[in-house]
């Protein structure tokens, strides 16, 4: 799902929450680099005021599910805090 992970296996496009969920496992287990990248396209779909919704396509940016939805940002917040902070 370019670089990014589904709600299900059978889903149509990526789900914000399992891959910020992803990328804060990955950044925990020593691969910045990796979470990085899955955070990337999640920042680049989020909207001006950085709201996202429950899917996104990392290629065009559109959003879709309920909007806003209070979980994916959380997350959001959550991951970009430990990148900047570093895991501790």
């Amino acid at each position: 799902m370019d670089g990014a992970f589904a709600r299900y296996d059978y889903a149509a496009a990526p789900f914000y929450l399992r891959t910020l969920w992803m990328a804060r496992c990955y950044l925990r287990a020593g691969r910045r680099d990796r979470a990085e990248e899955l955070v990337r396209p999640c920042l680049e779909s989020a909207t001006n005021l950085g709201l996202t919704a429950e899917h996104f396509d990392p290629r065009t940016g559109r959003q879709w599910g309920n909007f806003p939805q209070a979980f994916s940002h959380e997350e959001m917040v959550l991951t970009i805090l430990e990148l900047e902070e570093g895991v501790k």
